[in-house]
């Protein structure tokens, strides 16, 4: 406030010094400049008459300020001292392009009332952040200031070299926001204009800017109200926004970087300290960019692995070899599984009758609806070996109830038979039947191969020995081993358990015939057994049989009367008793078209002390079916 008069003058001396003598200078400069421009082109002369127009704006504003202060006016001076900064950072402006220009020459009149403009500029800058509102406004601390005020001192100084980008300057002031356009499109940038709050969103939306210019004060949406929107609708993205604003003050600049804002300027905006923000802040765009693209890499990566993987594990398996990526080094540890292991009953001989194509559709028919349902009962694939699938459950991952599962799961594979079977009646191509072992034991789990080539999989003993379980099996049936038996948690149901004396074991193994469990998932085999029949032309007719040690070599030959024959069972009338589960060959003497005596795979299931065994056929080709008068039955 001003008590006397004497000190009323000496507020007018000071202001006059400060404010008056400032802007006079630049008048009577920017008149000179407009006078030695007239031979230069028209886009230049717009330059200087806007120039010519922000400083009488200015000589205006400042005696509006001059008058209003000593005598305590009733004026908004933060309004007016906000417009002074948008006259003057528009005067900076066309400074600065005309110097980087250098449309005159060094130490020209025109030279010299340029750099006397940006000088006298710059200290009417000083003196409106040095001016405190008489409510007792807040102005930034100095160091605030020093930081955000520094820039060259000279006026020609090398156009900073920034990254081209896409800007959206936002600000009610025209001549500002003209300004700020014209500077960034000379510098390279892609630019774009906001009036105001509302077409600054509707910009932000149909341009995606990089960068967003935003003026504080507008008068339908201020550029915080603007912020929180971006915000609030998530349109910021990779956008930084660099909040504009005619107040030095720092709570406001605090409140905007904590709403959201990636810097604060304040008018008028030093031209060397926007282009170093706005390189500073492009760089850091693209690197999102680059962030952005490498994460969509790495997760295209995971959906590959997830995908290829996912044929073979569940996803909770797969999931945790992600999370885990030293799950896929090589090596191995001693694991307790439930190992399941499947296989076509007679396969051999529907490779040799069916041609390439149409075997594949049957193996694509019958080992897809199986994997579906080995990975719903979250076992994993180990791997497929023709017909014959091995599948683990309780790695890589174990927990409880692995038995049940591996038990349950065999029993819907079997039930899953039937919809198979359809499948390929209306495909033409032979009904199938399988055989399934299950056993439980502990083997070595690990990745196996080399760093070029490995597969995640199993070894050890208890293998092998699912695998000559499942070789007992006929077509349609289940055994499972006693380990699997006594760790199954929920009640499992058997029809006939029998002891069998395998190769490699030091004694006869105990093994069970699956008929069903309960528990949680009350599963029950739907497949029922067939009694022999006896079709026309089948009886008393006679062949030789072959009894098959293995699979790569056959035993010895006997001579055999049939009895009954069946689509599935044949009793025969041999001179010795047939071991138990014993795999035999019998060959006919009808011949096929080539001359090829006609033969079908068995094995010994029932009455095996009697003369006249009970056998399960395996495989049975369909024209000697016919031949024997077995016709679809």
């Amino acid at each position: 406030m001003v008590d006397s008069p004497r000190s009323k003058a000496a507020v007018n001396d000071d202001l006059e010094r400060r404010l008056a003598v400032p802007a006079a200078a630049i008048s009577q400069h920017t008149a000179l400049i407009a006078d030695a421009g007239a031979a230069l082109d028209d886009a230049m002369q717009r330059d200087i008459a806007a120039m010519g127009t922000a400083a009488q704006r200015l000589q205006t504003q400042v005696d509006v300020l001059m008058s209003a202060l000593p005598d305590d006016s009733d004026i908004d001076l933060s309004t007016l001292r906000h417009d002074m900064r948008n006259t003057l950072g528009a005067l900076l402006g066309y400074v600065e392009m005309l110097a980087d220009d250098q449309v005159f020459t060094e130490g020209t009149p025109a030279d010299v009332g340029l750099k006397t403009v940006w000088r006298e500029s710059r200290n009417l800058v000083a003196m409106l952040d040095a001016l405190s509102h008489r409510g007792g406004e807040r102005r930034m601390s100095a160091g605030i200031i020093e930081h955000i005020f520094r820039g060259s001192e000279h006026v020609a100084s090398a156009r900073a070299q920034t990254t081209p980008g896409i800007i959206l300057v936002a600000d009610d002031d025209a001549g500002n926001r003209s300004l700020l356009a014209n500077q960034l499109r000379r510098g390279g940038h892609t630019v774009y204009e906001a009036a105001n709050g509302a077409e600054t969103l509707q910009a932000v939306v149909a341009h995606s800017p990089e960068i967003i210019l935003l003026d504080l004060i507008m008068p339908d949406m201020s550029g915080y109200e603007v912020l929180q929107k971006l915000r609030g609708e998530k349109l910021l993205g990779a956008c930084r926004v660099i909040m504009i604003s005619g107040m030095s003050d720092e709570d406001s600049a605090v409140r905007c970087i904590e709403g959201g804002a990636s810097d604060y300027l304040t008018k008028p905006v030093n031209s060397t300290l926007l282009r170093a923000r706005l390189g500073a802040l492009l760089e850091r765009v693209a690197w999102d960019r680059k962030e952005k693209a490498y994460s969509e890499e790495l997760q295209k990566s995971r959906d590959f692995i997830r995908g290829v993987f996912g044929r073979y594990l569940s996803d909770e398996i797969v999931q945790s070899l992600l999370d885990k990526p030293d799950g896929l080094d090589l090596g191995g540890k001693t694991q307790r599984v439930s190992i399941l292991m499947s296989d076509v009953r007679g396969f051999s001989q529907i490779s040799r009758e069916l041609p390439p194509p149409q075997l594949i559709a049957l193996l694509n028919n019958y080992l897809g609806p199986m994997t579906d349902i080995i990975m719903d009962y979250g076992g994993t694939v180990d791997e497929f070996v023709g017909d014959s699938i091995l599948a683990i459950f309780g790695a890589p991952l174990e927990k409880a109830g692995d038995c049940d599962r591996a038990v349950a799961c065999a029993i819907a594979m079997q039930n899953a038979m039937q919809e198979v079977n359809a499948r390929n009646r209306r495909d033409g191509l032979p009904q199938i039947e399988m055989g399934i072992g299950v056993n439980t034991g502990d083997v070595v789990v690990g990745n196996i191969g080399s760093e070029r080539r490995s597969k995640f999989g199993i070894v050890g003993h208890q293998v092998n020995l699912t695998s000559r379980i499942e070789a007992c099996t006929v077509g349609g049936q289940i055994l499972i081993s006693q380990t699997c038996l006594d760790g199954c948690l929920a009640p499992v149901t058997i029809s006939n358990s029998m002891t069998v004396s395998f190769k490699g074991s030091r004694s006869p193994l105990p093994l069970h015939d699956l008929t069903g469990i309960g528990g949680d998932y009350n599963l029950q085999l739907q497949a029922a057994s067939e009694e022999p029949s006896q079709p026309a032309g089948s009886s008393g007719r006679n062949v030789e049989i072959r009894l098959l040690q293995t699979k790569l070599g056959d035993g010895e030959t006997l001579g055999a009367r049939i009895c009954k024959f069946g689509r599935r069972t044949l009793m025969l009338e041999v001179d010795r008793q047939l071991p138990a589960l014993t795999d035999i060959s019998v060959t006919f003497d009808q011949t096929d078209e080539r001359g090829n005596r006609y033969m079908l795979y068995a094995k010994v299931t029932g009455a095996q002390e009697s003369l006249t065994p009970v056998l399960t056929v395996t495989s049975t080709p369909l024209p000697l079916a016919q031949l024997l008068g077995d016709g679809d039955d």
